[in-house]
């Protein structure tokens, strides 16, 4: 398997792509491909939901925060680090984007753990 659509979930005012994929850790994509939903990936070569769980409820969390406008980046980073990333947020936005995560991850999580252990078991 190198990747599964797992479906889409409404996070927020909009719907997103959850994708199971090959490897560790995570990403998502706000404008993907032209025609196509905000996306979020998930690495599935964990041996613990837990890690996967986690995996998700980080991307969710950091494509709301940036929906609410608290996600930024240097301007002038060259390296295009990931890293760069710095998150302001006020208490209010913190409980909007939490809302908009939730609301994603109660939808998404039981599909994503049903393909994942399916995925562990070949």
């Amino acid at each position: 398997m190198k990747q599964k659509v797992i479906g889409s979930y409404l996070i927020g005012g909009e719907y997103a792509e959850l994708v199971l994929r090959e490897g560790t850790g995570g990403e998502f994509y706000l404008t993907p491909e032209e025609g196509h939903i905000p996306r979020i990936k998930v690495g599935a070569d964990y041996s613990d939901w837990q890690d996967v769980l986690g995996v998700l409820i980080h991307e969710a969390v950091e494509m709301a925060l940036a929906r609410v406008k608290c996600r930024y980046t240097p301007e002038d980073d060259f390296g295009d680090d990931h890293l760069g990333f710095l998150f302001v947020v006020e208490h209010k936005d913190f409980s909007d984007a939490c809302s908009r995560a939730g609301m994603f991850i109660a939808a998404a999580q039981d599909d994503l753990r049903r393909e994942w252990k399916k995925r562990k078991a070949t």
